[in-house]
């Protein structure tokens, strides 16, 4: 296993132990384990969502609100899991993201009364 902090996109882990020609490889290779606990091989998920907002007094029954809002306001990637093929040339890279939304800034304003 790499170290968490020397893991890249293109080296997630270790492929030197792996048998990669495929004609070397079993006739029937039963992989349900990685199949179906994919997810857990894939990094975390760093989102922030931040809101501020302040309201003021404008007469004694009117009110102004304004709003700031930010969705994943870091704008962190969210990489999909590592190819777990051993015969694909890609065998070891993370390839992909979940999730394809960037950061999101709404800012707005709202009288009450």
């Amino acid at each position: 296993m790499i170290p968490y902090a020397d893991r890249a996109v293109g080296r997630w882990f270790h492929t030197s132990g792996f048998e990669r020609d495929p004609g070397k490889q079993l006739e029937s290779n039963l992989r349900t384990f990685p199949l179906r606990l994919t997810g857990l091989r894939a990094d975390g998920w760093n989102n922030w969502d931040l809101s501020l907002y302040k309201t003021f007094s404008l007469t004694e029954r009117a009110k102004l609100q304004l709003r700031a809002e930010a969705v994943d306001a870091l704008n962190h990637a969210h990489f999909s899991g590592p190819n777990t093929a051993p015969t694909n040339t890609l065998f070891g890279t993370v390839n992909g993201t979940i999730w394809s939304e960037q950061r999101k800034i709404t800012v707005a304003a709202r009288i009450t009364f």
